[in-house]
């Protein structure tokens, strides 16, 4: 029988290394047709460039050496970009690549993305749609044309020559979701704008460039290979971005065949492997079966007290859903939600007991996460329990408009949800309430998509972590494993969870690999952490006591204006960069630092070069204005969310310009706005009045100022001044937007 089972294993063992050694990668080169279309426009009267030419040049030139049948146009006005685009759809045919590289000017207007072409006189901004091309269009294209894959890349967020001509003042492009089987890339971030480079190409284009041609590279590592390459060149200024839905591995250049030699080499180490496993293997059942009967009887009974618990938690929590109903009946008033403000999580339990103990989430729970990939790319997401069964929980996760629903049951795993143009993985985000929280079996053998084997989970202790949502003691999980890259290579892949009890779900998780200097992988650096919670109050649990202080009051959301501060409030050292612009085309960069903070007052200093300005802010809702260099700004109560805010009297009367008639503020709801420091869920506030003239009271014109106010930054993340022309006025609006900011 032994040497029956090691001949069958030798058999199988050298089967699956002949398959492994024949199976190629898993990113090969397309074999299908492929035809690109390259335009690069400079010669603009009004505001010429000097590199798109250079750009598409060398763009169509390496992709015409990757096999692309290219068509190249330069200086392309109206009529010979929009025959261009037409007859780029009509060379698609289905199941091809299609690409779209375009370098030059484009604008923003109404949310819709425009190429210019080098011949628009555009003198309105209700006259673009006819004097330049609307990028969707390249999309159209692609559809109608059926192409397998589709690369758009818009090296086009300069900025607006005709911007003085505008009522908006939009700079950069706007962002676009990518349809199915699309990749989208801008040369940065939604609503910023590129440099046009000193030398022969721009920045974009020059890493564009290194990165294409790289044999096996797929293409979303890449453009992540680029995106870091162009921050760190433009000290993050730039950070380019990416909408991406495919749904395959497509590389521009496949990755060299292995030599027959290196073939052979592989094939004879891995026989030995083989023959040496196989001997192993027959010692193994050797010894095992000299104590297979009473082997037999230990796994029976375990298997038995396995089933046994499996049972009594099906019955537990079809109970804790029993009562759930009978409570809902005889009270038909839904629970109050609440918000944590700043929460300090109480001890917690042992994570052996938590699968059996922790509460379930209700229909109607929420959190709120900021998910960023360690490249300059940074995503917040909302996720909703929908319902909550014996069997499961299900719930859906919110970008801006793009919903995903997802169904999770007992077990460990990983979830992956493609929406709002990223890829977002959860690993068993409910596991103290489903289980197995208790490690047995299943810990053993996880299945991971892409990996190479199972992996292996275990519990790290207790850890006191802190997020923006505040400070929580949790229990660590950190689970590991082997994850295939282009075929046979593999590399580790580690996931670490922190989750809480308080909150009912995680609070941090990451995913992280090594690089991988053949073929130049970039390692994983995926970061999720939790921003702000909405649970109901039936599920928070008692803790035991502890020598910790207690945990800070619940709020209840009784008020649909209450403001609440989950990152905490401001600290000494909290810094926060702006970029400001005026209609008339005038920017500056500065940056703000706390100085001293208190219950009542906040101190900081604003910086732009070796100028300062210092301020203080009190309760109150006040302008204050700051005279730094060249730039004189405005900042309305920065500060708001730390004192707290609600409807109250004194928003009816807000002095805005020293002796004149007062402003009415009002509370305008919870907005999802986007900056270049990224996007937020922001709390709005509007102040609307009149502004008077200083020589003629007599005339004056409607005036309006919008904060919006993100508790994850602690600060105004976006704030505008909008003067309507009447009179002796002209236009006025000025834009202020956060870019980046570094919290205590």
């Amino acid at each position: 029988m032994p040497g029956s089972a090691a001949i069958f294993l030798r058999f199988c063992v050298a089967l699956c290394a002949a398959a492994l050694l024949a199976t190629p990668g898993h990113a090969s080169a397309f074999a299908g047709k492929k035809v690109a279309l390259v335009v690069g426009n400079s010669k603009y009267p009004t505001a010429p460039l000097k590199n798109p030419v250079n750009d598409a040049r060398a763009i169509a030139r390496t992709l015409k050496e990757l096999g692309f049948e290219v068509t190249l146009r330069e200086n392309a006005g109206q009529r010979d970009l929009a025959a261009a685009v037409r007859q780029f759809g009509s060379s698609i045919s289905p199941g091809s690549a299609a690409l779209f590289y375009f370098a030059g000017h484009g604008m923003q207007v109404k949310g819709r993305n425009y190429l210019v072409p080098t011949d628009a006189d555009i003198q309105l901004e209700d006259e673009v749609p006819y004097s330049a091309i609307d990028a969707n269009l390249v999309l159209d294209k692609m559809e109608v044309g059926k192409s397998a894959v589709n690369i758009v890349i818009l090296d086009a967020c300069r900025n607006n020559p005709f911007s003085r001509r505008f009522r908006s003042s939009a700079t950069g492009l706007a962002e676009m979701i990518a349809p199915i089987g699309t990749l989208i890339a801008f040369a940065t971030a939604p609503g910023s704008v590129a440099q046009d480079g000193t030398g022969d190409n721009g920045v974009y284009t020059k890493h564009l460039l290194e990165s294409i041609a790289m044999p096996g590279l797929p293409v979303e590592q890449m453009f992540k290979r680029v995106r870091v390459g162009v921050a760190k060149d433009t000290n993050e200024s730039q950070v380019p971005w990416e909408s991406s839905s495919m749904k395959g591995d497509f590389v521009f250049k496949e990755a060299p065949k292995q030599s027959v030699s290196q073939d052979r080499m592989i094939e004879e180490a891995v026989q030995v492997a083989a023959e040496r496993a196989a001997t192993l293997m027959a010692e193994r059942m050797r010894r095992e079966q000299a104590s297979s009967s009473a082997q037999a009887d230990r796994n029976r009974t375990e298997q038995e007290a396995l089933a046994a618990e499996r049972e009594r938690l099906k019955r537990e929590r079809e109970r804790i859903e029993a009562e759930r109903a009978a409570l809902r009946k005889e009270s038909p008033a839904p629970a109050a939600k609440v918000a944590l403000v700043a929460p300090t999580a109480a001890a917690n339990p042992s994570p052996r007991k938590q699968g059996t103990n922790a509460s379930l989430p209700e229909a109607g729970d929420r959190w709120t996460y900021l998910f960023s990939d360690g490249y300059g790319k940074k995503e917040t997401y909302s996720v909703r329990v929908t319902e909550v069964t014996a069997e499961g929980i299900q719930d859906e996760a919110t970008v801006g408009k793009a919903r995903h629903a997802e169904n999770h049951e007992p077990g460990l795993d990983m979830s992956s949800r493609a929406i709002g143009g990223f890829a977002l993985r959860e690993f068993s985000p409910y596991l103290l309430s489903l289980g197995p929280a208790e490690p047995n079996d299943e810990w053993k053998k996880i299945q991971i998509p892409g990996g190479s084997g199972p992996f292996m989970a275990r519990w790290a202790g207790k850890e006191t972590v802190k997020v923006p949502a505040g400070s929580y003691e949790t229990s660590k999980l950190v689970v590991e494993g082997e994850q295939f890259v282009r075929g046979v290579q593999t590399r580790k892949l580690t996931i670490q969870a922190w989750y809480a009890p308080a909150v009912k779900r995680f609070v941090r998780l990451s995913i992280s690999t090594p690089p991988l200097q053949v073929g130049n992988v970039s390692p994983d650096r995926d970061l999720i952490e939790l921003v702000e919670t909405s649970i109901s109050v039936a599920g928070i649990a008692s803790a035991p006591p502890s020598d910790r202080p207690p945990p800070p009051k619940v709020v209840a959301e009784s008020s649909p204006n209450a403001i609440t501060m989950p990152g905490g409030p401001v600290s000494i050292g909290d810094s926060w960069s702006y970029r400001f612009s005026d209609v008339y085309g005038k920017s500056g960069s500065y940056t703000v630092k706390v100085t001293a903070a208190s219950p009542s007052e906040i101190a900081d200093e604003a910086r732009i070069g070796k100028a300062r300005h210092s301020a203080s802010f009190e309760r109150n809702l006040a302008i204050i204005h700051r005279k730094m260099g060249d730039l004189s700004l405005r900042e309305l109560s920065p500060y708001l969310l730390n004192f707290g805010l609600k409807e109250s009297e004194e928003l009816q009367s807000v002095e805005i310009f020293e002796g004149k008639e007062p402003f009415k503020a009002r509370l305008a709801g919870t907005e999802s706005v986007r900056v270049p420091a990224g996007t937020f869920e922001a709390r709005k506030i509007i102040l609307e009045g009149r502004e008077y003239g200083q020589r003629m009271p007599h005339l004056s014109r409607a005036y309006t100022i919008t904060a919006w106010y993100a508790p994850l930054a602690r600060r105004f993340v976006k704030l505008t001044f909008v003067g309507a022309p009447a009179s002796l006025f002209p236009a006025e609006q000025e834009t202020i937007e956060l870019t980046e900011y570094r919290l205590q």
